[in-house]
């Protein structure tokens, strides 16, 4: 998955599309796949709408049952409900996108980084969450909800680009 995100900021759809589907297959063939697991298959098949979006319907679908698997896992997962949230945002409204945005990224922050008893599981999110509803309260003009977010977010990261460049595009 991040390499995905790592070719596709070096322009090349190629490499990215080919990391991509090589992860959904090595995790569609795996069997009792964990909370974390249906998280990035989730995260890869939404990733792969990107070069298939004739098929978006379907992967977005196929996703976000995944997603649900994870919480039934794991009910506390900030990455299923991260993945949830930026899933409604990117949908587009005419087929029913936007409604669930802020529910599930809000949920996503009320999460623990870690729900997983082992050293190395994953613990990444919450400034994502943060980042993509700050997105959201902008485009969706709610100014007041989108700066104090975004100051509570900028406090907590100081050093994510992301969101100091939404905060510096809002003073």
């Amino acid at each position: 998955y991040q390499q995905a995100i790592y070719f596709t900021a070096s322009e090349d759809d190629d490499a990215a599309e080919e990391v991509v589907d090589k992860g959904i297959e090595l995790l569609e063939d795996r069997k009792n796949l964990d909370a974390e697991g249906h998280v990035l298959l989730g995260s890869l098949l939404s990733f792969s709408i990107r070069f298939s979006p004739l098929s978006a319907y379907g992967l977005s679908k196929k996703a976000n049952k995944h997603y649900q698997t994870a919480l039934k896992l794991d009910p506390k997962n900030l990455r299923a409900y991260l993945n949830l949230g930026k899933s409604d945002y990117y949908k587009p409204k005419q087929y029913g996108g936007g409604k669930m945005v802020e529910e599930h990224l809000l949920k996503a922050l009320t999460m623990p980084d870690q729900t997983a008893q082992y050293a190395h599981a994953p613990c990444w999110g919450r400034d994502e969450a943060y980042y993509f509803l700050i997105q959201y309260y902008q485009r969706e003009d709610r100014t007041q909800d989108a700066m104090a977010t975004a100051q509570q977010a900028s406090k907590k990261y100081p050093y994510h680009s992301g969101i100091q460049r939404l905060m510096a595009g809002m003073e």
